[in-house]
């Protein structure tokens, strides 16, 4: 079990029994909309705490779940641009460093791959960005899948794969032979960081599937003893590895990696800035930005 928490990952919520059912859960009134049966958590739930729709996992009807995710709901309507911040993180960083090794200033990824789907807010960001990016998922429980769809208005219909299966059969697959521009890894589960994220064959064989100029971008929150082995696995694998910080959720780490000489911090923030003079993003992408390289060990 995690021993520290962030706004979005890794806090306890009670559960209760009946959906619909207002209850208490650290002094806010909680209701509980759905429970989904999971393979790989044992529950995947969908709540409502104020304004906010949440997706957590756990052990139902006993114990406590671990928040996943959030996002503005107000009468069922779903404000995307109220993210958890690391996810701005995650999108800036990997916006920036693939443009940066492409045409600088310009959203150079038109295939990127999701590995961990969540509440599905970085992919629907990219849905809604450009209408020519080809986007696929790897997301290895179906459970999550349908509760993104139908709760957080998942886009699944602008996704050119979802993938419903485990990321090294999708990896070791011969079926798949797509090359991408950015991959963005954000995988967790009911008890947080997955072994597969502290498995070096991962990080390699996520390599082999990036193009020449390619970024892999992941989010990183666990204790540091994991997060140790995470940074290892990821130094030894690429030529070039970036930490970065996030702005409110302080726990969590962006790592950028690829297998290219170093971009140089001015060049980064250059780049940052020319994306946001000619993208309307719905966040400040290049203060987040700059502010994971100010917070980070660059």
């Amino acid at each position: 079990m995690l021993k520290h928490f962030t706004r979005c990952r890794g806090l306890p919520i009670r559960r209760y029994l009946t959906s619909g059912t207002p209850i208490q859960a650290h002094g806010f009134v909680q209701k509980w909309l759905h429970s989904e049966k999971s393979n790989i958590n044992t529950s995947v739930v969908v709540s409502q705490k104020g304004e906010w729709r949440q997706l957590s996992f756990g052990d139902l009807p006993i114990g406590d779940t671990l928040l996943q995710g959030k996002i503005r709901c107000n009468e069922d309507k779903i404000d995307p641009a109220s993210r958890c911040d690391y996810v701005n993180s995650l999108i800036s960083a990997g916006l920036t460093f693939t443009s940066a090794l492409g045409v600088p200033g310009s959203v150079s990824a038109s295939e990127i791959l999701f590995v961990g789907l969540g509440i599905g807010s970085c992919p629907s960001f990219f849905a809604r960005l450009e209408q020519n990016l080809k986007l696929d998922i790897v997301e290895i429980d179906p459970a999550v899948i349908k509760v993104a769809t139908e709760y957080f208005e998942f886009p699944i219909t602008k996704m050119r794969n979802v993938y419903p299966i485990d990321v090294f059969a999708f990896l070791n697959s011969s079926t798949y032979q797509s090359l991408y521009n950015s991959i963005y890894l954000d995988i967790f589960n009911q008890f947080g960081v997955p072994d597969v994220l502290l498995n070096k064959d991962l990080i390699v064989k996520l390599k082999d599937k990036l193009k020449k100029n390619g970024v892999l971008a992941c989010n990183v929150y666990c204790d540091i003893k994991s997060q140790n082995i995470i940074m290892n696995n990821f130094k030894s694998t690429f030529k070039t590895v970036h930490l970065l910080g996030c702005e409110s959720d302080s726990s969590n780490i962006i790592v950028v990696a690829y297998d290219r000489q170093g971009i140089s911090m001015l060049a980064a923030t250059d780049t940052a800035d020319l994306l946001a003079g000619k993208y309307t993003f719905d966040f400040d992408l290049a203060r987040t930005l700059k502010h994971g390289i100010r917070a980070g060990t660059y």
